[in-house]
């Protein structure tokens, strides 16, 4: 079916003169990438962090409608690349998803990764489809960050001009993959028979299998500076009502059951070449009148400083990738070319995006399922911080640009303490899932003591050959200093071509 489908497409694509009214086209995208990495495909792991990485990467294969017409703009593509249980426990020297069983054993069959229709006027704007969401200032953000893979979900965002300034609010709502949720609930017996409701061992009860986020905004923007209020509701394991999804509501004081909700505050502040920017999210804080099995205090902090050293016109090529397509709020970022310097900090507390072990199914987390050999599994992912919980992060990087140039470079240190986790990988079936909350440990709830000392190294270059070709190469390297023999290092280089 999936190939009758592919086949069906492309044929339709083929009719470009249909859409030649639309100032848009039609387009196909080749990047053939060659690899080297110290990766141990066969023993290790699947982590959050690796996860994210393998939905960024080079598709060999990119194609689809890419129109504009009057503030309208509809993308819907197929892209051709590895599936991840094949990508990840096989080494492969290109990202040509080709076996000896042939092309649909080892192909990503989840079409599309980025599909969406977008509204943009003055005053409005609106998104629909599957696309990544970000609320913040910087490269992340912590109650919802482009880092994710992708959320099926709608965006709205208003922002009316007040006073020599704009108010501006926004509003996000999506839905979590609904088959990861039954092979996560349904087939962990463990889990579900414990908190449904007709089982009287547990407070905690869900409903039904169904997660879903919302996120609001409220704030003002003036001429060199931003200030915005937040709030977002996790819901699950209970029926989603129009108070859920309510835009002008207050979520938290309603102390329902199946919610998680989180508050933050955030704000950037421009000094002619420096911007500044930060962010508070507050997920619990425990009152000293509560007793010892309330949730603990749990937030995060994060702050960034970007520095425009040298102004230069902007690359001329295209960025390859689905994070180009990820629906940003408004903010004072500088996109043109030069030379932009980069410093960013992160602190996740202990307990941050967490719940109970007994309500494992509140923590502030996505899931896809992911079909292929040995039947479903299921990835967990965080949909702020990708260094999750119990971690302070320290983040330099340098982007440079000119017409013909593209470099992005990261460096970056983590401390991760007893309560993080790199990710969530596992079997359908025989999981027992666990929530991040262990109340032996809640005197440690600002940072425990360090269990794994990472340093990441990651670099990106494009040189523009012609409008439609360019060359490629990349660098990642993951450094787990305390552990050495669990650090990789992969190098990759290719021709990326645009029509």
């Amino acid at each position: 079916m999936r190939k009758i489908f592919l086949i069906l497409f492309l044929i339709f694509l083929s009719s470009e003169n249909i859409f030649s009214f639309w100032n848009g086209k039609f387009f196909i995208e080749i990047f053939p990438v060659a690899r080297i990495s110290t990766r141990n495909f066969y023993t290790e792991p699947i982590d959050q962090l690796y996860y994210l990485n393998y939905f960024n990467q080079q598709r060999i294969l990119n194609t689809g409608i890419d129109l504009l017409w009057k503030g309208l703009h509809l993308y819907l593509a197929i892209d051709i690349f590895r599936d991840l249980i094949f990508d990840s426990t096989n080494f492969g020297y290109s990202n040509i998803p080709m076996t000896p069983g042939g092309l649909t054993n080892s192909v990503n069959g989840h079409w599309p990764t980025v599909s969406y229709l977008e509204y943009s006027h003055d005053i409005i704007e609106l998104s629909l489809g599957r696309r990544g969401f970000a609320m913040g200032y910087g490269d992340y953000g912590l109650a919802l960050s482009a880092t994710a893979p992708y959320f099926d979900g709608f965006w709205l965002g208003l922002k009316p001009t007040v006073g020599k300034g704009k108010l501006f609010y926004y509003f996000v709502a999506f839905a979590d993959d609904r088959l990861a949720n039954e092979n996560y609930l349904q087939h962990n017996e463990k889990i579900w028979n414990a908190n449904h409701p007709s089982s009287s061992k547990n407070s905690f009860s869900y409903d039904q299998i169904s997660k879903w986020c919302f996120n609001h905004k409220i704030g003002y923007a003036g001429v060199n500076w931003r200030f915005g209020i937040s709030e977002s509701s996790v819901v699950y394991g209970v029926p989603v009502t129009l108070w859920n999804a309510n835009p002008f509501t207050f979520w938290h004081n309603s102390y329902e059951r199946g919610m998680n909700v989180t508050f933050g505050i955030s704000g950037e502040a421009v000094f002619d070449k420096i911007r500044i920017y930060g962010e508070f999210l507050l997920d619990d804080i425990h009152l000293t009148t509560e007793g010892n099995m309330s949730n603990p205090s749990a937030f995060g902090i994060y702050a960034g400083i970007d520095w425009h050293v040298l102004p230069d016109e902007g690359y001329q090529g295209h960025i390859y990738g689905s994070r180009q397509h990820v629906k940003r709020e408004e903010s004072f970022a500088y996109r043109g070319g030069g030379l932009l310097l980069s410093w960013q900090f992160i602190l996740a507390t202990s307990y941050l995006y967490s719940r109970s072990i007994y309500d494992p199914y509140g923590k502030v987390t996505m899931m896809h399922n992911i079909r292929g050999e040995g039947g479903d599994k299921v990835m967990e992912y965080f949909i702020g911080s990708p260094y999750g919980p119990d971690s302070i992060v320290f983040e330099f990087s340098t982007r440079y640009e000119q017409p013909n140039w593209y470099f992005l470079g990261h460096m970056t240190l983590q401390l991760q303490g007893r309560n993080g986790y790199d990710g969530f990988y596992s079997d359908a079936t025989g999981w027992q899932a666990q929530g991040l909350y262990d109340p032996s440990h809640t005197s440690d709830w600002v940072f425990s003591s360090v269990q794994h000392v990472n340093l990441y190294f990651s670099m990106q270059i494009y040189y523009l050959l012609v409008s439609w070709c360019s060359l490629y190469a990349g660098w990642e390297n993951r450094l787990v200093l305390n552990n050495i023999q669990k650090s990789r290092s992969t190098i990759e280089t290719g021709v990326a071509m645009r029509f």
